[in-house]
């Protein structure tokens, strides 16, 4: 295995997904994964080095983050947080657990969310550069091989094996955490509509959010580009515009035009045709639960995933029907 995804991948799969006490799986397919992972961090590390310039990182101090703009207090807020989470599971020998959290925070908050905004803001270098600083150190004792690499890649003469740990403690500001998981939901709800309604993720569309007591236009060009609109309007009290898909996000709304967006009568009709399917799907599953004598012979676990499956049936029929309204 080590031969054929590196000693890096063989490491994490014998660490990542594994229970005190219990036998483990482990496969071929396994180790492969963590090679496409260990793979994704090298290339993180290109990307920040390749479109960041050399800077002196940051000492962080209260101050210095209090100091911060929204996004970069949000980042550095949680790397703090899972900073502190990491360094206790691994004085528990919790190995599974800090490498779960720490995976999770690099792919889906650091790369997937953090850079993302870096490119729509700008001039995030010092930071940047920390975090990647931060979260390469975090990864040596399960990755010794790649991270080894990129604090070379970083600059650095001396090993990164012999480096202090990450130790420094903030108060994070509660508040932008929570402000920034909401906008998070904002786009991400964004995004669902635009899977609901079948729209390209090519497409520009325009959008109309009731931002209710929040402040978005603060964030407006961060919602607008991640969520690929060409027009967004941000306001308060708005009425539901014609033709448009809802979604509500805590106390704000959003809606997306859906003029233009595709052929009215053909996606009329294939909702109609969805519909009429769960429908029958749903007549099928209350005969079923209807039948005393099926209800009282069968085990109580079975008539429960039957009754789990009409609930399901049942929201995905009042999702289709909403979306059916919102067109016509």
């Amino acid at each position: 295995m080590i031969e054929k995804f590196g000693t890096d991948a063989t490491r994490l799969s014998l660490i990542i997904g594994i229970s005190p006490g219990n036998d483990s799986k482990l496969s071929e397919d396994k180790v492969a994964s963590f090679r496409n992972f260990t793979n994704k961090l090298y290339n993180i590390a290109r990307y920040v080095l390749s479109t960041t310039k050399e800077v002196e990182i940051p000492t962080i101090n209260q101050a210095y983050y209090d100091s911060l703009p929204f996004e970069d207090q949000w980042i550095i807020g949680r790397l703090n947080e899972v900073t502190e989470s990491v360094t206790a599971n691994l004085e528990k020998y919790e190995f599974a657990r800090a490498c779960d959290e720490l995976k999770d925070f690099t792919w889906n908050e650091f790369a997937d969310w953090y850079i993302e905004i870096a490119k729509i803001r700008g001039e995030k270098d010092a930071v940047l550069r920390y975090c990647l600083e931060t979260i390469v150190k975090l990864w040596h004792p399960a990755m010794p091989f790649v991270t080894e690499h990129i604090w070379k890649l970083l600059g650095h003469d001396s090993l990164l094996m012999v480096e202090k740990w990450p130790s420094e403690k903030l108060v994070v500001n509660k508040m932008t955490l929570n402000s920034f998981e909401g906008m998070r939901d904002i786009i991400t709800a964004i995004r669902n509509l635009r899977a609901e309604s079948n729209v390209p993720a090519a497409t520009k569309i325009n959008l109309t959010i009731d931002d209710g007591p929040y402040e978005l236009e603060k964030i407006a060009d961060i919602i607008k580009r991640m969520g690929r609109a060409e027009t967004l309007t941000i306001k308060k009290g708005i009425t539901k515009p014609a033709q448009s898909a809802s979604a509500v996000v805590g106390e704000a709304t959003i809606y997306m035009s859906l003029e233009g967006l595709f052929d009215k009568e053909a996606e009329t009709e294939r909702l109609g045709k969805e519909i009429e399917k769960v429908a029958k799907y749903i007549k099928a599953l209350e005969g079923k639960l209807g039948n005393k004598e099926f209800v009282a012979n069968a085990p109580e676990k079975i008539v429960a995933i039957e009754q789990k499956k009409l609930d399901e049936a049942q929201a995905k029929r009042a999702k289709l029907e909403e979306q059916l309204g919102q067109i016509s």
